[in-house]
């Protein structure tokens, strides 16, 4: 495999030997990354044989007992030989572990995987935050998509239902026009309170709450104490 072209590093402002010193030592730290991406994928095949030896229960307690690790640490292991195994160790062996883990991860789509295999391949070293910001892009649009979907199934559920699904449709474009009203007017709202009391304020009373109904509910009961004595002072 063609190595890939790392990023360029301006060297102009500093002495021959600072230079060479720095290239020495890059090259250094590649030579051990490279060894432990394929000692990540080596390891990773042994103890998938080791789990369908052990069975479950028992490869959970043998981890425990012989390295004090989790699953989910051999699960990174495992993950990486089953994705990284055999001919794409070499390939991949440029990357961090970070990165390879996130790569391996069932979650992570073979289209990412793939696309990052084959730049590699080609030579191009890819930048490893820029693929940790391309899977959470994904997941984040994953999650975005299943939220959607599920916000979508009770007017679905209620449409199929109908007897009149075109007015049924009506009605529902009313009640989001009716929320985004109420929603505007709750922004109001709360810019009214900031510009009274100051947004520090009311900083500190969210902070204190915590979205706690409990808390809330006491500072409206404890509200109403103080408007009732004020009433019984005045009369």
């Amino acid at each position: 495999m063609k190595s890939p072209v790392p990023a360029r590093f301006d060297y102009s402002d500093l002495a021959a030997d600072a230079r060479e010193m720095a290239e020495r030592t890059a090259e250094k730290i590649r030579r051990h990354q490279q060894r432990t991406s394929r000692e990540i994928i080596d390891i990773g095949t042994d103890l998938m044989k080791v789990k369908e030896a052990l069975g479950h229960g028992r490869f959970t307690a043998w981890l425990q007992a012989k390295f004090g690790w989790s699953d989910k640490t051999a699960r990174n292991y495992m993950n990486a030989a089953r994705v990284f195994g055999g001919a794409k160790a070499e390939i991949i062996s440029v990357l961090p572990p970070t990165t390879l883990y996130l790569l391996s991860a069932r979650s992570t789509p073979e289209t990412i995987t793939g696309k990052i295999v084959d730049e590699l391949k080609s030579g191009r070293q890819p930048n490893p935050a820029a693929i940790k910001a391309e899977v959470e892009a994904f997941h984040r649009g994953a999650k975005d998509q299943a939220r959607r979907e599920q916000e979508q199934k009770p007017r679905a559920k209620r449409l199929k239902k109908l007897k009149d699904p075109e007015r049924a449709e009506r009605r529902w474009a009313k009640e989001q026009e009716q929320q985004k009203e109420l929603q505007k007017q709750a922004a109001a709202t709360a810019q009214k309170i900031i510009d009274e009391v100051g947004v520090e304020l009311v900083a500190r009373v969210l902070d204190a709450t915590h979205d706690d109904w409990l808390v809330e509910r006491a500072l409206r009961d404890a509200v109403q104490a103080a408007r009732d004595r004020t009433r019984q002072s005045a009369a």
